[in-house]
């Protein structure tokens, strides 16, 4: 596996395994450790080259378009997602998450609002 492993928690008589129709990708996909951490075959590689493209590029615009026709529904979901929280500890990881989240969609708004080019482009990839 690398310097990476999978953990799962398990509780007998409690949790469903993957033959239950888990988490567990049956489509012979390449596992998203393999795209992550170590790709070294071509078709890795480009399918690696093609996440990051949408890490960048694609998904904070997505989100910036929906603050930007919404910004209503797309706080009320951050806040109905956060007030649905379990547990403290899930209410403090949703929190963390979407503070990332808004800090990413505050630097694509910068960069949009200054006007994006080929030079901010790069330096942002």
């Amino acid at each position: 596996m690398g310097t990476s492993g999978n953990l799962d928690i398990i509780v007998p008589n409690k949790t469903t395994s993957y033959a239950d129709g888990g988490s567990a990708d049956q489509s012979g996909g390449i596992p998203m450790c393999t795209l992550r951490n170590f790709p070294y075959i071509y078709e890795h590689c480009i399918e690696w080259a093609r996440a990051q493209f949408d890490d960048i590029f694609v998904a904070p615009l997505q989100t910036a378009q929906q603050i930007i026709d919404d910004p209503q529904v797309f706080l009320g979901r951050i806040i109905h997602e956060v007030d649905a929280a379990q547990s403290e500890g899930e209410k403090r990881s949703l929190i963390e998450k979407n503070l990332s989240l808004l800090r990413a969609l505050k630097h694509t708004l910068d960069i949009l609002v200054a006007g994006p080019d080929m030079h901010k482009c790069a330096k942002l990839s």
